[in-house]
């Protein structure tokens, strides 16, 4: 199972940034016509986004689905550090994206006449630097040994897209922001700032940047909070750890962790999500330290 470091390091500011660029149908439609250049004919009125919102199924939240004509285009996570289990949430996907395909439209899958179903294409967006890895995934080859069975997907794995498209553009802000972070750990404020300002100046999503500064500027801010967090997470585990052994460790880390992010404000959901807890557990946390977040 992924680790909770890794989990929040790939669901949050970025991929927030992410989420708010892409739900734009202005963005959504640049998005298209970076993974199809030549369809000249599609417009940003043919897009419809079916993006699942809270999908309790897997907690996912960062992610962009959206039908064009007669293709449903999945994008799950834009992560920064590879993991081939994203072929297995890709697949945990599928099921409530087409549940709210059929939902709109009125069909049940129960039903006695056919129903034709858009192509489903699924991509991944790489954003992390270096590294031999292929350009599609498929679930065959990554869960079941190579060993043909009863299902297969593929995952295109996308990594930089065309100079000057709005992929290159998100993955370039994606670095900026790395560095700044590593530069400046202890002056959040400089960060932040230097983030924008170099992506202005590079030409990295400048014109959402310029459309929502303030959303931009609350979105990495807020990963400076979930740093602080996990700077007490790893302190706990380690304090834990060393008396009461690593078990114990993981039962206070968690503990802790969603106390934090109680005191800080997050959503119930959220927490449960970043936390990997249940709601029931955040509530039960929450209502034994008064601090209710509905």
């Amino acid at each position: 199972m992924e680790s909770i470091e890794s989990f929040l390091a790939n669901r949050t500011a970025k991929d927030s940034v992410f989420t708010r660029l892409f739900s734009d149908p202005y963005y959504m439609y640049e998005l298209y016509q970076s993974l199809y250049p030549e369809d000249r004919e599609t417009t940003v009125r043919d897009l419809e986004d079916v993006t699942i919102q809270n999908a309790l199924v897997i907690t996912i939240y960062n992610d962009l689905a959206f039908i064009v004509k007669n293709r449903l285009i999945v994008f799950v996570e834009a992560q920064s550090t590879w993991c081939e289990n994203i072929v297995l949430r890709e697949l945990l996907y599928l099921g409530p994206t087409v549940q709210r395909y059929l939902k709109r439209r009125g069909l049940d899958p129960m039903q006695k006449k056919l129903i034709v179903l858009p192509r489903i294409e699924f991509h991944v967006l790489y954003t992390g630097k270096g590294g031999q890895y292929p350009n599609q995934l498929t679930l065959t080859d990554t869960h079941f040994q190579g060993i043909p069975c009863g299902v297969d997907m593929s995952v295109n794995v996308i990594r930089n897209g065309r100079e000057g498209d709005i992929i290159y553009q998100y993955v370039g802000f994606t670095r900026v922001f790395d560095e700044q972070m590593k530069l400046h750990k202890d002056n959040k404020a400089l960060a932040v700032a230097e983030t924008i300002r170099i992506c202005r100046d590079r030409n990295l999503l400048a014109k959402f940047m310029a459309e929502r500064e303030e959303e931009v500027m609350t979105l990495l801010n807020n990963q400076f909070e979930i740093e602080h967090i996990l700077k007490i997470w790893r302190q706990e585990e380690q304090e834990e750890g060393m008396e009461k052994g690593i078990e114990k460790g993981i039962e206070k880390k968690e503990f802790q962790m969603v106390k934090n992010m109680l005191a800080r404000g997050y959503d119930v959901d959220e927490i449960a999500a970043i936390a990997e807890v249940s709601r029931e557990k955040v509530i039960q946390i929450a209502q034994a330290n008064s601090l209710c977040n509905h």
